[in-house]
């Protein structure tokens, strides 16, 4: 008898995970059950943004320049090791 009742809490538990995964999976807006509280946007929210209209971060400039020098830096120090 003792197998049967670990078995039978093993399948409960391997359910249980399954209706998890299967709730989790589905097309449930889960924002919905969520409380939160509500701050005042900044910006309206039905406004429009273009992607266009957005200024360029100094981050998005200063990335790429140092992957090249990086880059670069790695081929010289190849090229001075031979």
């Amino acid at each position: 008898m003792p197998d049967m009742r670990a078995t039978e809490s093993r399948q409960l538990a391997d359910l249980a995970i399954w209706f998890a995964i299967t709730y989790l999976d589905s097309d449930t807006d889960y924002r919905e059950y969520l409380q939160r509280q509500r701050q005042p946007a900044s910006r309206p929210e039905n406004k429009l943004i273009l992607l266009d209209d957005i200024p360029i971060s100094r981050w998005t400039v200063i990335k790429p320049i140092t992957l090249v020098l990086m880059l670069a830096c790695i081929v010289l120090f190849l090229f001075l090791r031979r």
